[in-house]
Order: C-alpha cells, then structure tokens, then sequence
C-alpha cells in the first residue's frame, strides 16, 4: 500500500505520494516480509524510505558485536520519525538459529525459507558478513557495506540525499566471516 508522506528529514515536500523504487519491487517484490514476532509486512511499507540490507548470522562474531549497534540507530532514526527500513538477510544456517537471533531485532527480515533471501545476497556477491547496503529513497544503492560508516543523524543526511561517502576501508570490523568461519587471521574470535 502507498502512503502520504509530509517530511523527509525534517525537509517539508507537502504532500506527495510515496511509492516503492523499481529496485525494492525487484529485490522484494513477491515476497512478505516479517517483523520478529512473525507478522507479515507488506514490502509496500518499503516506500519513501532509506533502506538498509543487513546480512549477518548468528554464528558470526563481528554480526553479534555489530548489531546491536545497527540497532541503537534503528530505533533513534524510527523515534524521529526519519523515513528508514532495515530488512535483514540471514545467513544463518537453520530456521532455529534465525530465529533466536532475530529476537534481538527491532526491525524486518525475510522469511528463512524464502529464495529471495539467497537470491538477493547472489545478486550483490556478498561473500563476507556482516555487510549493510544502504538503498536510498529511490532505490539506488548508495553503500555497498556501511558496517564501517559511523552511524549518525548527518550519515542519515547525506543517505536521504543520495549524496553517501564512501566508508573507510574496512579494517576488520566486517566482513569477514566466510563460509561459517572467521577467515581473519587477526581475529581471536573461533571460526
């Protein structure tokens, strides 16, 4: 379902009709995503926002220490009403494990068993978790991983915008787990 949207970061643009990019109709479209209590959302809710693609499982230490830190933003950019989605993509390797970590999400994901989820993760060759792609309001990918960016209201900014910087090359913070492993040398954390 499309909605009105009035502010876009605090800039008024009246009233305009908000509608799903023809990139979120290609990567989610046919598919229902899930909040972590399993409601249905429709992927519709995707439109007019800044969409960030989380890939991370629970066996991977770096996703775990990462999280939580995705989360903080999440939910400061939702209570400012800021027009932001999280859709996770789990690269765990059974429904169970999923689900357990999904608990500690505010925000949506696609369901295990969809193909989608693989298929999406494919299309954007993501070989290493964790990793945040950030989709701006019209669904051009602005990020290919914002694990490194630092996570604030003028980082938002700039993604509302279209107009991200690149992150700092990565110095181990993400993407590193492989495979179910750790494949980081400088890494104490098990594989």
């Amino acid at each position: 379902r499309d909605r009105y949207q009035r502010r876009v970061h605090g800039v008024s643009t009246g009233f305009q009709l908000a509608t799903l990019s023809p990139v979120m109709k290609h990567l989610f479209g046919g598919t229902q995503l899930v909040n972590n209590q399993g409601v249905g959302v429709n992927v519709n809710s995707l439109a007019g926002k800044v969409v960030g693609v989380y890939c991370s499982a629970s066996w991977c230490p770096p996703c775990k220490q990462y999280t939580p830190t995705l989360a903080a933003f999440y939910k400061r950019m939702k209570s400012n009403s800021r027009p932001f989605e999280v859709i996770w993509l789990s690269a765990d390797k059974d429904l169970n494990s999923m689900t357990e970590y999904f608990g500690h999400m505010p925000w949506l994901a696609v369901p295990y068993h969809d193909p989608i989820r693989n298929k999406i993760m494919q299309q954007y060759k993501v070989e290493g978790i964790p990793r945040l792609m950030i989709f701006g309001l019209h669904g051009d990918l602005l990020l290919e991983n914002a694990v490194t960016t630092k996570l604030s209201d003028s980082t938002f900014h700039e993604w509302v915008h279209g107009s991200a910087k690149p992150a700092p090359p990565s110095t181990g913070a993400g993407g590193c787990c492989k495979g179910g492993k750790c494949v980081n040398p400088k890494h104490s954390h098990p594989g």
